[in-house]
């Protein structure tokens, strides 16, 4: 997205000419059409590109911004034949898919909100059904994932989303994510009965004080009722966690790594924050000093390298991070849990595609067997 908020940063560079800002579809379509005609294109031609910036002579225009495409049905669906590295990928085992663009909430450290606009929009629930029907037909894919910023945002689509998977007999198994207080007992039985065998959710912080500094606002109880509402339907549940907001205390650090521990989920991640280009945190360190200049873009969301706290000495910090993402990795990789992840799966596959759970079970005593062999050999 950081191109899109920052263009005259990304033309800093000898090696870039154009920004698609925003939505880039047909700016990019029309964009290509002129760059295929074989001839140098002026100015004057670029210039009817809305959504572009370019350089001309070494200054930088930028064309007006192109309005929201209206309708997301009218994007054709991605060209999966010809995506980078296609051998590497197994559409099969995992079909990624978008339904919506949009956010309504205010949260600081996201960007999503304003590149988006605020107004959600969704795709028709024939057009989702027609992408995943296709995505069976063409690749035989039996778990998609829904790469959307809070999926149930519109209680009544999804419905119409569940029902036509089910309607339609798609015998798939999917995990998206969501928002804590969007879920409840009633849309989790249909989703679930729709293929849902994970719903992951941004927890961010398990200090009340940060939640509302971030404008994150789901209460720790609420995201705790969330949490055991999926262990009792027996749909997976993943929980993200950062650490490292601007006025972030070793307090509040500490509030998280308890709440991570209270919480039971089925997967935990956890990331130091870094601030997007275009979010409010990334205005706020810029405001505080925290960031100067123009930053190294390929350091700047890596720790050690990102680092954007004011309230905490880096001595006491590393420490802390280091303990928290220890515990982490061996609560992901403890048995119980990896059990309990994949228990999911096997239930739906043992209901809906018994073949393919006998199919990966023989694959993974397979693949046990080849490790234990290749250590005895080693050893």
């Amino acid at each position: 997205m950081h191109p899109s908020f920052l263009p005259d940063d990304c033309l800093k560079n000898t090696e870039v000419d154009f920004v698609v800002r925003g939505e880039g579809e047909y700016a990019m379509l029309e964009l290509c059409q002129l760059l295929r005609q074989g001839t140098p294109v002026t100015p004057a031609a670029l210039s009817e590109v809305h959504g572009l910036s370019f350089k001309d002579n070494g200054r930088v225009i930028h064309n007006p911004a192109r309005p929201a495409i209206a309708s997301l049905d009218d994007i054709p669906f991605p060209d999966r034949q010809n995506v980078l590295y296609r051998e590497t990928i197994d559409f099969k085992s995992l079909g990624s898919m978008i339904v919506s663009r949009g956010c309504p909430f205010r949260c600081t450290f996201c960007s999503s909100r304003n590149f988006w606009d605020k107004k959600v929009r969704l795709r028709s629930p024939e057009n989702v059904i027609r992408e995943i029907t296709f995505l069976q037909n063409t690749y035989g894919t039996r778990h998609i994932m829904f790469w959307d910023d809070s999926f149930t945002i519109n209680r009544k689509v999804i419905e119409k989303y569940c029902r036509g998977i089910i309607d339609s007999c798609l015998k798939i198994s999917w995990k998206t994510a969501t928002r804590a207080d969007l879920i409840d007992e009633e849309l989790l039985d249909l989703m679930q009965k729709a293929g849902c065998v994970k719903l992951e959710i941004g927890v961010e912080s398990g200090s009340e004080r940060i939640k509302k500094m971030i404008n994150k606002d789901v209460s720790n109880d609420d995201i705790l009722r969330a949490f055991a509402l999926l262990r009792k339907k027996g749909i997976g549940s993943g929980a993200f966690f950062m650490a490292g907001f601007p006025q972030e205390t070793l307090d509040d650090l500490h509030e998280t790594f308890d709440f991570m521990r209270r919480l039971n989920a089925d997967e935990l991640a956890f990331n130091i924050f870094d601030p997007m280009p275009g979010s409010s945190e990334y205005d706020k360190c810029i405001e505080l000093g925290l960031i100067t200049g123009t930053p190294n873009w390929n350091d700047f969301p890596l720790w050690p390298d990102a680092w954007f706290v004011k309230d905490i000495d880096r001595q006491e910090f590393d420490p802390l991070v280091e303990e928290i993402a220890r515990w982490l990795y061996a609560y992901n990789n403890s048995l119980s849990v990896r059990l309990r992840r994949s228990r999911q799966q096997v239930m739906f596959l043992l209901k809906n595609d018994p073949a393919m759970l006998l199919k990966k079970t023989i694959g993974y005593l397979i693949r046990r067997f080849k490790v234990r062999r290749t250590k005895t050999t080693v050893w």
